[in-house]
């Protein structure tokens, strides 16, 4: 894949990686923290691709104050091989 940036995997292995699951508070605070790292980012466009149960925690952390349809969408859980588009 030479069109994709590599660099800052660091190791051949999942150094995140746990024999438990991780808890709700701990994952919701790993994907504010990867919000914080992708508003970095110099690229307007950019793909993301992850499990549903990480996507689902991080976005019902979010939404509140909004209409009650488009609150229920967000933190529906992702479907299997869904694409969503979100402007940050």
């Amino acid at each position: 894949f030479p069109e994709v940036d590599f660099s800052q995997v660091k190791d051949e292995f999942d150094m995140a990686w746990r024999d438990e699951k991780e808890d709700d508070a701990a994952c919701k605070q790993r994907g504010i923290k990867f919000l914080q790292w992708l508003a970095l980012r110099r690229e307007s466009c950019i793909t993301v691709v992850t499990h549903s149960g990480f996507l689902k925690r991080l976005f019902e952390q979010f939404g509140m104050g909004i209409a009650s349809e488009d609150m229920e969408e967000l933190h529906r859980r992702p479907a299997n091989c869904e694409m969503r588009g979100l402007v940050l």
